[in-house]
């Protein structure tokens, strides 16, 4: 009945406006020129009275992203992305926002660090990412892209080759614009790097295996430090003799 009086108080602010919400909740408008530090905040319905017991009000510096690591990967190999910069505090309500409609929480590290894990919903492409407190904006910094990759693929051909390697390997992404990023191939435990890439399409020659047999296949777009691995599986034989 009295809510065009609602009103809140903090030291060293005054008396704020305050909008009524529900009966459980107020919005107070805080002065953007608070300095960061821990304030008491009471509400009055008239005012004058306000209520006996105050709540605490964390007033921060806004966090400084200037970078995050990697910039580029497969979900599978790259499960989280972490944000580098300063004045970082570990406070609960922490979140990162992706492509604009992807919320998940984040995990503080220390005062320059930051940790996200990426959305398994977000498309191959450039995504944005955004550090969020309570719903806001809580970073000031340069736009963060995180170039996310699918390095599936669906098949290969050939689908063998001889034990002495050599063997030219053609593999079909199921992303036709992943193979521009795609930097390497792994036959077994064995890296080599692609050596041409066509539309869809990335090619690899098979090194030379100890014994004959089925070896796992996968592909990395970070210079071989991880590999996206596939079901499917390049077969050594020995060659035919005469």
């Amino acid at each position: 009945s009295h809510r065009s009086e609602l009103t809140c108080f903090i030291a060293d602010a005054g008396m704020l406006k305050a909008t009524f919400i529900r009966e459980t909740e107020v919005h107070c408008l805080v002065p953007k020129d608070l300095k960061p530090e821990s304030y008491n905040i009471s509400v009055s319905n008239n005012g004058v009275d306000f209520s006996n017991h105050s709540l605490e009000l964390k007033v921060l510096d806004p966090f400084l992203v200037h970078s995050i690591s990697p910039t580029k990967g497969s979900i599978d190999v790259t499960p989280n992305i972490v944000l580098n910069g300063a004045k970082f505090q570990d406070v609960a309500n922490l979140s990162c926002l992706f492509a604009h409609q992807y919320w998940v929480p984040s995990s503080f590290i220390d005062s320059s660090k930051i940790e996200c894990p990426i959305p398994r919903l977000v498309r191959p492409g450039n995504i944005s990412i955004e550090l969020f407190l309570n719903s806001f904006p809580i970073s000031i910094g340069p736009p963060l892209i995180f170039f996310h990759i699918n390095l599936s693929f669906s098949s290969i051909s050939p689908m063998f080759g001889y034990v002495h390697g050599g063997t030219n390997v053609s593999i079909s992404l199921n992303d036709a614009t992943s193979e521009s990023a795609v930097t390497h191939c792994i036959f077994g435990q064995k890296p080599v790097p692609v050596i041409t890439f066509g539309t869809g399409i990335v090619v690899c020659r098979a090194p030379a295996a100890d014994i004959p047999g089925s070896v796992p296949l996968g592909v990395s777009a970070d210079d071989g430090e991880s590999f996206s691995m596939s079901p499917i599986s390049f077969e050594y034989t020995q060659p035919a003799t005469f």
